[in-house]
């Protein structure tokens, strides 16, 4: 089984168990893991934020997001270029400036927001499907965040439920961990 095969299978594996977690426990593991977040020394030292908005399984963007401005801190969200495989960050100001895109993420409405350099961001919430204690990590097969995070110097950090944790991943050459993981049941420091 080649490196790829692997990471497809455990992608998948990950995937079906985020599933199979009720919409409940799901929702309040994610309220868990933003609430500890939220109360973490790089999220009070931070200014700027880059961070996706959440789909389907992922741990719950939208509370953060909103206590982010609250707090009158840039949030930047990613805009891809699928094409170049190149990914942008611009800031967004409440829930107008986003469009969902035909692949069903939502990003940036171009002519509303600002872009950020990698220069200006204090911390990025780097997202994916599973992720071990090295804070290696298993995307979605797209290599986004592999690209921008190669020239990238400030602090990262995952948000992942437990069920996400694998106790060691298959690493390319071109793969970069994050600082640092937060669960439910623990900040993993990478």
């Amino acid at each position: 089984m080649t490196l790829v095969d692997s990471k497809q299978v455990i992608r998948r594996n990950v995937l079906n168990k985020l599933e199979s977690i009720s919409d409940q426990n799901f929702n309040k593991t994610c309220q868990f893991i933003a609430s500890r977040f939220l109360q973490s020394t790089f999220w009070n030292k931070s200014q700027v934020i880059a961070i996706t908005i959440s789909t389907k399984r992922e741990v719950h963007t939208y509370p953060i997001i909103e206590q982010g401005w609250k707090e009158n801190k840039h949030i930047v969200v990613p805009r891809t270029n699928f094409q170049s495989k190149a990914m942008d960050f611009y800031r967004i100001n409440n829930w107008d400036d986003v469009v969902q895109t035909p692949k069903h993420l939502f990003e940036p409405v171009a002519q509303k927001a600002a872009e950020y350099s990698s220069e200006d961001i204090d911390l990025i919430v780097v997202p994916g499907v599973a992720f071990d204690r090295n804070g290696f990590r298993i995307g979605y097969g797209g290599g986004f965040y592999d690209r921008y995070l190669t020239n990238y110097e400030g602090q990262t950090v995952a948000l992942a439920t437990d069920v996400q944790i694998q106790p060691e991943l298959p690493v390319e050459p071109h793969d970069r961990p994050v600082d640092y993981v937060i669960t439910e049941s623990r900040c993993l420091t990478c």
